[in-house]
């Protein structure tokens, strides 16, 4: 049973990384250089996807901003609440005036 196990384990065992003698660093084996390569541009591919699909969000809610914005103007604008232009017209000073002064 003993040389079952043994076998099975060498499989598992396998490094995927090899020692080099003069650096003392883990190199990948050169049967896997490929294998690690395509995991790693598969990788890169997925980083550059999600980047783009944020830069997508990013555009969409600078819109949505400006789409609220301008309905705020619109909205401020329409309610006839003008108190520069109300102190222009008539001489009466401005809010903002009355408020510096006192």
């Amino acid at each position: 049973m003993a040389p079952k196990n043994v076998a099975r384990n060498r499989r598992k065992d396998r490094s995927l990384f090899v020692l080099n003698p003069t650096t003392g660093a883990l190199v990948v084996r050169p049967d896997l250089e490929h294998k690690v390569e395509k995991a790693i541009m598969r990788e890169v591919q997925r980083i550059k996807l999600r980047l783009y699909f944020q830069l997508v969000r990013l555009y969409f809610l600078k819109l949505t901003l400006k789409a609220r914005g301008s309905l705020l103007r619109v909205r401020y604008y329409l309610s006839g609440y003008h108190p520069d232009l109300a102190s222009k017209r008539h001489g009466i000073p401005s809010v903002r005036k009355m408020h510096i002064c006192q």
